[in-house]
């Protein structure tokens, strides 16, 4: 029983330092890397075909990608969920009638589904339409993208409480 008391010793203490000091410890939790703000210069740099592998590099994408929507956020917008599953699964967490198939990628595809929350302004259709746009809303948007980033990707609206 002695030989295992100071070795249990010395982990009480350390996670009472860390915990005391805020000094993360990374076999506890998941990197969180992806929820830090990402300056304009790693989104510009973003290459398109690049795999995705890690959650910070499927919040670069879905930002890229929704820089080229018609959605535009007024700020950066919050990651709320970021998770890696099978296209049939986003598809099914984003759905709502008129939303697209996909029929041509199989539904087992390896996508990363991330849903941001922040204030957005929808912008009309084409340039030098003069409709007097919609305020902005508070809301979230969604983001699939294939893990291999092949150009198969979706964005829309989505509710807030879907996770």
């Amino acid at each position: 029983m002695k030989k295992y008391a100071i070795p249990g010793c010395i982990w009480i203490c350390l996670i009472l330092l860390t915990s005391c000091t805020g000094i993360p410890i990374q076999l506890l939790r998941e990197d969180q890397s992806y929820r830090t703000p990402i300056p304009e210069s790693t989104l510009n740099a973003f290459k398109e075909g690049t795999p995705i592998t890690n959650k910070l590099q499927a919040v670069i994408a879905a930002r890229v990608l929704l820089s080229t929507s018609r959605m535009e956020d007024i700020q950066p917008p919050e990651v709320i969920y970021i998770q890696r599953m099978t296209l049939a699964e986003a598809i099914k967490k984003a759905e709502k009638p008129g939303v697209q198939t996909f029929e041509d990628i199989p539904p087992q595809t390896p996508v990363w589904l991330v849903i941001f929350q922040g204030n957005w302004q929808l912008h009309p259709p084409l340039p030098g339409i003069t409709a007097t746009p919609l305020p902005p809303f508070h809301g979230c948007q969604y983001v699939w993208i294939t893990e291999n980033n092949n150009g198969y990707a979706a964005t829309g609206d989505i509710d807030c409480t879907v996770h």
